[in-house]
């Protein structure tokens, strides 16, 4: 073979090599953009399958009314568990004294001391304590000596007189309550699973454990987070009518241009590496999709309660009875949690959703107050209110 046919032929391998790569090249881009368009076309379906419109909201507010209704004349009637709280009055400015305050949910527990007088809360004074991972799966009496003794060194550093005191307890987990300073775990949820407690009163076990550290304190309210909640925004304004809990977190708030936090949750958490702008750009679609569902069925919630207490204009002709009398009766519904304060997206999403739902008549009439702490305190305030009651009962 001469020279020129070698080159010839070597020419004509590499120009072979070079069509195959650049063919398989293709195929791969063809492949990927193939399993993108998919993607995306995954997504668009998620998206309608998770579309609340307004009517939709609807139907679940009146569920969720008649569900409220069933449960409350009925144990085991409907499928929203109705549990009392056996609180009948809240606080309404004229207690005075000092009270304290434990508020024990998920992975940590508040010690408070609040001092009251002339309708304002003149001394607050608020600590925060982890719970071990061990101690949410140790003993019952472990527990409650650990909330006990740290309520007791927070009282010495106060530098309080030796004298007994009421003592609010906020136990955000289900009970069944036999007073209103008492009632029996029906379950624990989140991160702790102490069964022996399961059954029993948490109120006792508290008291039990303060005897233990020779506290002279007894615990004359038991309340969960969301009474708590109510009691504080009631507090300072007599129109509050309700409180929810809504505590999270997401990815769906960063507006990084790259979009940095939404990569590091990728790669930190689902091992995901090198994941490109457009992925990242997806995957803040869906949790925008996740995020405004969240919240629109959030606010269904808010306005089946205002259903529930006549405030939404739909029952016994309440938007017919304003206009007669020309009143424009305001309700307060208090949030607290992480969620609705610190998600800016997600507030957005529910206070448009609120609006919806009620209409332009109705939807100015309520306010959506965010609270901050308001489980404790609201329990300090319960406690001072229900010690005012009694002494005035008692003469």
């Amino acid at each position: 073979m001469g020279r020129a046919q070698w080159l010839s032929v070597a020419a004509g391998c590499v120009a072979a090599v070079t069509c195959a790569v650049a063919a398989t090249l293709v195929s791969r881009r063809a492949a990927g953009r193939c399993r993108w368009n998919r993607a995306v076309e995954v997504v668009r379906g998620f998206e309608e399958e998770c579309a609340t419109p307004t009517e939709r909201l609807q139907r679940v507010v009146n569920s969720l009314a008649v569900e409220m209704f069933a449960g409350l004349a009925s144990e085991g009637a409907s499928k929203v568990r109705m549990l009392l709280t056996c609180v009948d009055e809240l606080p309404d400015g004229s207690e005075e004294g000092i009270y304290y305050a434990i508020d024990l949910g998920g992975t940590g527990f508040r010690v408070m001391k609040l001092e009251l007088s002339e309708s304002m809360v003149i001394n607050k004074k608020v600590e925060h304590h982890p719970i071990s991972e061990e101690m949410t799966k140790g003993t019952s009496k472990d527990l409650f000596d650990l909330i006990a003794s740290t309520l007791k060194t927070f009282i010495e550093k106060e530098g309080e007189k030796e004298e007994r005191k009421a003592l609010g307890f906020t136990f955000s987990f289900p009970v069944t309550q036999m007073s209103i300073s008492s009632g029996s775990l029906i379950r624990w949820t989140k991160e702790f699973s102490i069964e022996e407690t399961v059954g029993k009163d948490v109120s006792q076990c508290l008291n039990e454990a303060l005897i233990r550290n020779r506290l002279d304190l007894q615990v004359t309210v038991l309340v969960n987070n969301a009474v708590g909640t109510l009691a504080m925004r009631h507090y300072y304004d007599e129109d509050t009518v309700a409180a929810v809990i809504i505590g999270a977190a997401a990815i769906r708030e960063d507006d990084s241009p790259d979009l940095m936090v939404v990569g590091r949750v990728l790669e930190e958490h689902l091992k995901i590496q090198d994941v490109s702008l457009k992925t990242r750009k997806l995957v803040v679609r869906i949790c925008d999709i996740v995020t405004r569902r969240a919240a629109r069925l959030a606010a269904a919630r808010i306005v089946a309660i205002l259903q529930k207490t006549g405030r939404d204009g739909s029952l016994c002709g309440t938007t017919n009875l304003r206009k007669i009398r020309g009143e424009t009766k305001r309700s307060v519904v208090a949030i607290e949690g992480g969620l609705y304060q610190g998600y800016s997206v997600f507030r957005e999403y529910l206070n448009e959703a609120v609006d919806e739902i009620l209409g332009d008549e109705i939807a100015p009439t309520v306010s959506l107050k965010v609270m901050e702490e308001g489980s404790g305190i609201g329990v300090a305030l319960l406690g001072a209110s229900h010690s005012s009651n009694t002494k005035q009962n008692s003469i």
